[in-house]
This record gives structure tokens, C-alpha cells and sequence, in this order.
């Protein structure tokens, strides 16, 4: 759990999922993602970042 950590942001609205969301980073390969436990079952969206 050492390589994931908070980016101190939340998803908004337009991110394409909920609002509120905590974003977090993978250290290892740069990637951003959020846990989505709202459902049945806990689901992960990786993001990529934009200009």
C-alpha cells in the first residue's frame, strides 16, 4: 500500500463519475484512480491526465 496515495483531490463533476470521489495515485506507473464502492461490487476508473 506504500505506492498508492491520496492526491488530496476529489472527482467533479464532467470527470465522468461521481462527484466526490478521492482521486489516488499507483507511485509505479503514474496512474491516477478511484474506488467506486457504491455498487454491488467495488470498481476501479484509471484516468489519464490532460493539458
Amino acid at each position: 500500500m506504500s505506492q498508492i496515495v491520496s492526491t488530496n483531490t476529489l472527482t467533479a463533476l464532467g470527470d465522468g463519475a461521481e462527484s466526490g470521489n478521492e482521486i489516488f495515485l499507483y507511485k509505479k506507473d503514474g496512474s491516477l484512480f478511484i474506488i467506486d464502492n457504491t455498487g454491488p461490487t467495488e470498481q476501479w476508473a484509471n484516468f489519464s491526465k490532460s493539458n
